[in-house]
């Protein structure tokens, strides 16, 4: 695709914007985290609907909010970003319908637990994880930094990489569900061969295939991305804002596709 039909692809890019903010309030729609207290920020469904609405978002100020919680110095950040992204990526789904409560429920099993069975991860195994993924992203060693990311307790493969791609949009990219879809019998092998298990990794073997696949994923949408900036190209974001290409947007253009597998 060339950079015009990037360019139109990514503007349709439309998952809702969702996060977690400080708040006053106290009650069953927030979250005590450490001297924090914090509940969902988004719009609702019927408001994102609407474009008067949506040019009052940004997707890049959205990621640059994540990015300066999750690669803080200060361990409570990290653990507000890591909950907030978690909270990102289930406000809602591919059809676009804005879930706050649900949000809020899946990023609160990480500090509370999911039922009697399924206690929480201990508070200081998530603090160190979180500052070994930091500290790779930072170095640009996204292999360690996923590593880490899948040892946080529910969080499974699509999550841990959507915790890298906030670390560092520039370089890093999703690969959930819809991605790999898109990827399955894709004309280009080296797409192509990207498609495989979304499930927990269940043995070392199984581990390091699904790094493979993502370390390659994330070189293919940074070169795309550089090719694309050498060209000139640039994208506008829901506010009216151009910017340069990151990884991440290149991914965000095949995520506008849908899960439906384009014919080749």
């Amino acid at each position: 695709m060339d950079k015009d039909e990037m360019r139109a692809l990514r503007a349709q890019y439309a998952y809702p914007p969702g996060c977690l903010k400080p708040t006053t309030r106290q009650d069953v729609n927030s979250l005590a985290v450490g001297t924090l207290c914090l509940a969902v920020v988004s719009p609702t469904t019927a408001e994102w609907a609407r474009a008067d609405v949506r040019a009052g978002y940004s997707s890049v100020a959205l990621d640059r909010f994540h990015t300066g919680l999750l690669m803080s110095d200060d361990a409570q950040d990290r653990q507000h970003g890591l909950l907030s992204c978690v909270t990102w990526g289930f406000i809602s789904g591919t059809d676009l319908l804005i879930k706050p409560r649900r949000a809020l429920g899946r990023a609160g099993s990480l500090l509370n637990g999911a039922g009697d069975r399924k206690p929480p991860q201990q508070p200081e195994q998530v603090t160190a994880l979180l500052d070994t993924a930091r500290q790779a992203a930072r170095d640009g060693d996204l292999a360690t930094a996923l590593r880490a990311c899948l040892r946080i307790k529910f969080i499974g493969p699509a999550f841990a990489t959507k915790l890298v791609m906030m670390m560092r949009p520039d370089i890093a990219a999703v690969l959930d569900s819809v991605i790999n879809e898109r990827l399955l019998g894709h004309g280009d092998r080296e797409l192509s061969v990207i498609h495989g298990r979304m499930t927990p990794p269940s043995s070392e073997p199984a581990l390091e295939c699904f790094v493979a696949r993502y370390l390659q994923w994330c070189g293919w949408c940074t070169r795309q991305a550089q090719a694309l900036n050498a060209q000139g190209g640039r994208w506008t974001d829901w506010d009216g804002e151009e910017h340069p290409w990151r990884a991440v947007d290149v991914e965000r253009a095949f995520f506008a596709m849908g899960r439906e597998r384009a014919a080749h």
